[in-house]
């Protein structure tokens, strides 16, 4: 049994390899094409990879690998940090090093602990006591320092102060090529100049400060969620990337389908070969099968390994291109591992789609014919599509419009899948009875089809309409959660504060705002509203704000309920939030002891259109009379907001976001210089719309092929006939003039329902809502040309 199992086996890998040498020429076109496209895809991924990668390894030794990050708020919990040794606090200050006629300016970090190394280290050491320091690899080019030379440290507020070091090492920056840092070490640093205190220790398990953490006295973060976030800031030359792995795995499949259906049938003779030489139809598939997955696994191997092998040798004058100095490459293993096996499923379920084609010809084949008349269904489909539109359509006239107008995109579908059933039979109710009897038999096999791509069309449609319409009235008429193009940072501790604003004003930026915080915990908080909701929870004798009307709350600000902050030392007068003031010019307050408000007065104000949403919604100039009348006292810690964030380039927005992560890594960061959430959501849409109208497309190009297939014998009775070549485009033209009307009627349907469902106000519906019907229309030409085709066989 063994033996002739072996004999099999043996026989089969002998044969595979003489059809792979006989039909060299495919077999070859499959595996440069698997390879080739292997390699342009995971080259892509790789990069994108790599640059995440590099900017992890970066945020991570930033980091000196700790696993905590902590900021205190005050001088009492940084006196108590600074008290225990599991913690190391890290400053960090502009300052100019010299060495010989050479000066450059770097950002300077000292830490307390020489046991704490802060950055990748390239050449050397770290320094091991107060007489040394590394630099970056980029700051020790331009000063031609090395290992061992002295270089003088000046501080640039006071240039007479300075100290001589020596460089022990050079370190380097995997996702800044132009880093400009060094590092030494201080054990004299006052706990207020320390920006950061890194520690492996739990704050909240080992070192007992989940007291003071939930306060609000200490923030904390783990180092391991502040390099997550700098992988996703990846340069803007891979940031398009992100969710490439779908798009690129259909291209390869698609791409790699298209070469193997086109060579099936040249590969028919080989196949009645082996079936008179005795093999099995089954066997045949498999061999054919197997031949295949181990080309295509061949090829997908060899992209893989070339790229690979490439990127490794290149990628020093790879990453530079993007600005970075990878240590190391990363391969999407997974998404090739994924790949290989999406290929050797669809291979091995050939012969299944096949069979499956080949039901869906004889279905349509058998299909039953369009009807000479409309039918009466898809007269009661019409209407009762007619009226749910009608129904939709009185619920959108009351004011506010009601529920039922999200009854509109069902009536529309409806009416939608009424039309072949209406439009076919008119299209064909003018042509010769003998023509319109054939064009009966053949347009039925495209019924069913037909109006199931018009129902998709009318929902999709319809929606994407809507999502742009409606987000495009959102942006247009709500405030913004922020200045535009701005990133705001909080909380800083005001150190940190200090260089981050220097480090920007470096960078090019032009315009910082700062906002001193206030003491507050979850027991104690002042918040700021409109004055006629601290009125209607007094008339509602209410601690709870939830609790009254909503319209209590003020209506035209992105916060209602916002932050009271201390301002600068020349604002002279209150300012808040606009949405919030009422006509007498004041704001309410309300003071927070857990879940219960009370109101606390008002406040006059001038109007700041710069407030309100993630900025405070009230700033008091410091020392006014009110701070000490609610207890609020500067919590040690700003809001920072990087106003013309978004106007600097965006390799300069990276760099800065690395320097937020170094100076506040317990700060939140939110960034106004990318899309918006309006932004993205018509993105999804969009791409929605695009999605649908390929699987539209498909689908009618499966029929209509099977169509075409199914009809064999009319098309070659045609040309028996004499029927001229004219004559049979006319035909295969008429045969599917019925779907592309059915298909142009869906966009009148969509924009109806997209009309009826979304906010009564005048804004653009965009043109993406019209991508599915568009798409699907693409497929009837290619129908046309299968339906004109001469069948083989027929003499012509």
């Amino acid at each position: 049994m063994r033996r002739s199992t072996r004999r099999t086996t043996l026989t089969r890998w002998r044969t595979a390899r003489r059809l792979v040498a006989f039909r060299w020429r495919t077999a070859l076109l499959l595996l440069l094409t698997a390879s080739v496209l292997t390699f342009a895809a995971v080259g892509v991924l790789a990069v994108r990879d790599s640059s995440a990668r590099a900017a992890t390894d970066a945020a991570l030794a930033d980091q000196g690998h700790r696993g905590f990050a902590l900021q205190p708020s005050s001088d009492e919990a940084a006196e108590l940090l600074a008290a225990d040794e599991r913690i190391a606090g890290v400053a960090e200050q502009h300052a100019q090093v010299r060495h010989e006629a050479a000066e450059v300016g770097v950002d300077l970090r000292a830490t307390t602990d020489a046991s704490l190394h802060l950055g990748v280290l390239a050449e050397g050491r770290f320094p091991s006591d107060a007489s040394g320091l590394t630099l970056s690899t980029y700051a020790a080019e331009l000063l031609d320092a090395e290992i061992g030379d002295d270089v003088r440290v000046v501080d640039p507020v006071e240039p007479t102060a300075f100290e001589d070091l020596v460089v022990t090492g050079l370190t380097l920056d995997p996702s800044d090529r132009e880093d400009l840092t060094a590092t030494r070490v201080d054990p004299d640093l006052a706990p207020a100049e320390v920006a950061a205190w890194l520690t492996d220790a739990d704050p909240y398990g080992a070192l007992g400060l989940g007291a003071r953490v939930d306060a609000g006295e200490i923030g904390y973060r783990s180092t391991a969620s502040v390099a997550e976030e700098a992988a996703a800031s990846t340069p803007v030359a891979v940031a398009d990337t992100a969710f490439a792995e779908p798009g690129l795995a259909l291209l390869v499949l698609v791409v790699l389908g298209g070469i193997v259906v086109a060579a099936v049938p040249s590969t028919r003779a080989d196949r009645e070969g082996l079936r008179a030489a005795g093999w099995s139809t089954g066997r045949v598939w498999r061999l054919y099968r197997g031949v295949l997955v181990g080309i295509v696994l061949a090829g997908v191997a060899a992209g893989t390994a070339v790229v690979s092998l490439l990127l490794l040798v290149a990628r020093e004058r790879v990453s530079a291109v993007l600005g970075e100095q990878w240590q190391g490459i990363s391969v999407p293993w997974t998404w090739v591992v994924l790949l290989s096996g999406l290929c050797s499923i669809a291979i091995w379920c050939g012969r299944l789609a096949g069979s499956a084609a080949r039901s869906l010809s004889s279905l349509v084949g058998s299909s039953t014919p369009t009807p000479q008349r409309v039918t009466g269904f898809s007269i009661l489909l019409l209407l009762g599509g007619a009226a749910v539109l009608a129904v939709a359509g009185a619920a959108s006239r009351s004011d506010p419009p009601g529920q039922l107008t999200l009854l509109a995109p069902l009536g529309a579908a409806l009416v939608a899948a009424s039309l072949p059933g209406i439009v076919v039979p008119l299209v064909l109710a003018r042509v010769p009875p003998a023509t319109r009897s054939l064009s009966q038999r053949v347009t039925g096999g495209l019924h069913v089809v037909t109006a199931a791509v018009c129902v998709v069309c009318v929902l999709v449609g319809s929606r994407t309409a809507q999502t742009t319409h409606d987000t495009v009235v959102f942006e247009t008429t709500s405030s913004a959660p922020q200045p535009a193009g701005s990133l705001v940072v909080s909380p800083v501790p005001q150190a940190a504060a200090d260089e981050l604003a220097t480090a920007y004003a470096a960078a090019g930026g032009s315009t910082v705002e700062r906002f001193r915080l206030v003491e507050e915990s979850p027991t104690a908080m002042v918040r700021v509203t409109g004055t006629a909701l601290p009125a209607c929870m007094e008339e509602a004798g209410t601690t709870d704000p939830d609790a009254v009307d909503p319209l209590c709350f003020p209506q035209d600000t992105y916060a209602p309920v916002n932050t009271v902050a201390i301002g600068a030392a020349d604002l002279e007068r209150p300012v808040a939030d606009p949405g919030l003031l009422d006509d007498a010019s004041e704001v309410g307050l309300l003071h927070f002891s857990g879940a219960a408000a009370t109101p606390v007065g008002s406040v006059e104000a001038d109007a700041d259109a710069g407030l309100g949403g993630n900025l405070p919604g009230l700033v008091l100039p410091p020392g006014y009379p009110l701070l000490g009348e609610l207890g609020l006292r500067p919590a040690g810690a700003d809001m920072v907001v990087l106003v013309d964030h978004g106007t600097l380039p965006p390799e300069t927005r990276a760099e800065l976001r690395a320097t937020v992560s170094r100076l506040a890594p317990t700060a939140q960061v939110v960034d106004a210089s990318g899309s918006s959430d309006y932004e993205r959501s018509r993105g999804v849409a969009a791409a929605t719309s695009l999605v649908a109208g390929a699987l539209a497309l498909g689908l009618v190009l499966l029929v209509g092929l099977s169509v075409a297939t199914s009809n064999g014998l009319a098309r070659s009775q045609l040309v028996a006939l004499g029927a001229s070549g004219r004559r049979r485009w006319g035909l295969a033209a008429l045969w599917v003039a019925g779907t592309g009307v059915c298909l142009l009627l869906t966009l009148p349907l969509a924009f109806l329902a997209a009309w009826l469902t979304s906010i009564d106000i005048d804004a653009s519906y965009g043109a993406a809502w019209a991508l599915t019907a568009a798409l699907t229309a693409l497929a009837l030409p290619a129908v046309v040309v299968a339906l004109v085709r001469v069948p083989a066989g027929s003499g012509e």
